[in-house]
């Protein structure tokens, strides 16, 4: 009778406690034992392999790849150094024979820098003009266009767009087109009045040197911080994308150039403006290669695309210069 409250009274308990199902205690200590087991079958096969033979050869394996991974990383470093011992000499020989190569190719001819963005260091810049003046070229103006064109200043505002036509009403289209008046007057040496207010009145226009005449040619600097900054150009809808239009459209010989450190590359926009490229103006080769494409060679130069070569086709054949025109 005991035993048949006991049964009765387990059932109830069953009953009361809905989604539990109590665990039969053998079947709980046949899991421990299957796990403890377990275990010590892990431990017994992790042991004996240990002591293997196969094992010792694979770590002597490991550690001989290892070792030959280190031998091939320091020759590699080796010759990293002695390729870069042998690029500064032929940099330093570059440096010597360039005036050579270019002297008197671009004989008597005006020239007009526009920087857009930021600037090169004004060491590449000697180096360019100098190098401009040994082909017997002279820079007449350098241009630089960078920050916001337009002052804050309402009275300073009104007197730049009265003087340039602007249209207030899309501020961004504004400072557009003021950099597309600018860069046509550079062009064809016109309206010192209204270079005179723009320097005068835009924070973002440095004007320095000589805009009272024509020019055979422009060397355009261009750099953009960011890659939005750069794709703008190819959609034609930033600041320098409207300077390339207008050296377009005006038919004047320009070559675009960039620095070879420049960490967001913007040839490859500027080049589907049909303007002659030049990547690594800072180098040797880059500064041969602009005063080749100035005197014709037109193309596209450097070591980047859309680069198709990294010089134009030199001539050699010596040109006396009867003269440049004097530099600004």
């Amino acid at each position: 009778m005991a035993d048949r409250r006991l049964q009765i009274g387990s059932r109830n308990l069953k009953s009361q406690i809905p989604g539990v199902a109590l665990i039969d205690f053998k079947y709980h200590v046949a899991s421990l034992v299957a796990v403890f087991l377990a275990v010590a079958v892990g431990i017994l096969i992790g042991t004996s392999m240990l002591d293997t033979p196969s094992v010792e050869n694979q770590i002597k394996t490991l550690k001989a790849q290892f070792d030959r991974i280190q031998a091939e990383s320091r020759s590699l470093n080796v010759a990293n150094e002695e390729l870069r011992g042998q690029a500064r000499v032929l940099e330093s020989a570059l440096r010597q024979v360039a005036p050579a190569a270019v002297q008197g190719r671009l004989a008597g001819k005006r020239v007009a820098f526009i920087i857009s963005g930021r600037p090169p260091e004004a060491a590449v810049l000697r180096e360019v003009k100098f190098l401009l003046a040994t082909a017997g070229a002279g820079v007449s103006s350098i241009t630089t266009f960078a920050g916001n064109l337009l002052p804050e200043n309402p009275i300073s505002r009104q007197a730049l767009v009265d003087e340039a036509g602007l249209d207030m009403s899309d501020p961004d289209r504004a400072r557009r087109r003021l950099a597309a008046r600018v860069t046509r007057e550079i062009v064809l040496g016109r309206s010192a009045e209204t270079l005179r207010v723009v320097a005068q009145y835009s924070p973002g226009v440095t004007l320095d040197g000589s805009y009272d005449l024509p020019v055979d040619a422009v060397v355009l600097f261009a750099a953009a911080e960011t890659e939005e900054e750069a794709r703008s150009v190819g959609e034609g809808t930033s600041i320098q994308a409207r300077i390339a239009d207008v050296l377009r459209e005006e038919g004047i010989h320009t070559v675009a150039c960039e620095l070879e450190t420049c960490q967001v590359p913007l040839i490859p926009y500027l080049a589907r403006y049909n303007l002659t490229t030049v990547d690594g103006i800072d180098t040797p080769l880059g500064k041969i290669a602009l005063i080749y494409a100035l005197a014709g060679k037109q193309g596209h130069y450097g070591t980047r695309p859309p680069a198709a070569q990294v010089l134009p086709e030199l001539d050699i054949t010596p040109i006396t210069s009867p003269g440049a025109p004097p530099d600004h």
